[in-house]
């Protein structure tokens, strides 16, 4: 998380948070344990699986570790709907 008063320019005046979130690849070891865990804890859970989620085998890694669905916001954001074909 970054500090609202740490971001930069003008932003921090006009964002509406006290923080900022995190994105990128470098999420995937973390996104990869918490889908793996979550499934072991709950087995019968929808579990969405979020953070570094670039392109397809992103994706279907998370599945393979347990994720019912895989949320991929930030390549969809720079991509369009062809980050998942990547």
């Amino acid at each position: 998380m970054v500090p609202k008063d740490r971001l930069p320019g003008d932003l921090k005046y006009r964002w509406g948070y006290p923080s900022a979130g995190r994105s990128g690849a470098f999420l995937k070891q973390y996104r990869m344990r918490s889908v793996f865990d979550m499934r072991s804890a709950f087995p019968d859970s929808v579990i969405v699986a979020t953070g570094g989620i670039y392109d397809f085998r992103d994706a279907y890694d998370s599945f393979l570790a347990g994720a019912t669905l895989v949320a991929g916001y930030t390549p969809y954001t720079f991509r369009g709907s062809a980050w998942r074909r990547s």
